[in-house]
């Protein structure tokens, strides 16, 4: 055999072998593995369990719990004590996923685990008959600041736990809080109690 020929076949033999690499790199590249990590530029995909609508998010659009939301949950689900928790907030039915996020893909705990079920004519706090709002439903809805007077035993509503509370409990963790002046909500710590209380 020649030195050209030999040349030659050792030649053929690279190119066969670069060849195979690239290709196996692109079919790695391709690949999309189900335990990668969720980041910024990859994406959720999940049907939400209330609604039935298919929802693509990325970990950027989960909000991380407080600690009072964090106790919550961890009441309704102890083995979750001491994990990092947040939620995706359906946009279609407002549903509240929780996922623990100390995996490599966050996992999926539950929905509305710290939001009440069903809303009740009585203060998730003290117990006490809540009365519905001596207004029009939707009158000052969303802006109560606005109302000309909101009754200690009135029932105002959190956007961000759904729960029912009494106006006197939400002034009282206001002043807990250092906000005096401010309606919060005892279960979440948030000021988000903009809706009123009416019958249905």
């Amino acid at each position: 055999m020649t030195q050209t020929t030999v040349l030659l076949v050792a030649g053929a033999v690279s190119l066969a072998l670069m060849g195979t690499g690239l290709v196996w790199l692109f079919v790695k590249r391709r690949r999309r593995p189900e335990n990668r990590p969720l980041t910024a530029r990859t994406s959720l995909e999940m049907t939400c369990t209330v609604c039935k609508r298919e929802l693509v998010f990325g970990r950027n659009e989960m909000a991380d719990l407080s600690p009072p939301e964090r106790a919550l949950v961890v009441r309704e689900m102890p083995q979750t004590v001491g994990r990092p928790l947040a939620e995706y907030v359906c946009p279609h039915c407002r549903a509240a996923h929780c996922f623990a996020t100390d995996t490599q893909r966050p996992e999926w705990l539950g929905v509305n685990l710290y939001e009440p079920q069903q809303s009740t004519p009585d203060c998730l706090l003290c117990g006490r008959d809540v009365r519905p709002a001596p207004w029009r439903k939707g009158k000052y809805d969303g802006r109560l600041a606005e109302a000309p007077v909101l009754p200690r035993d009135m029932g105002v509503i959190c956007s961000s736990c759904a729960g029912v509370f009494c106006v006197g409990c939400c002034r009282a963790s206001g002043r807990k809080a250092g906000r005096p002046d401010a309606l919060v909500c005892p279960r979440c710590a948030r000021e988000t109690l903009d809706q009123a209380y009416h019958m249905e």
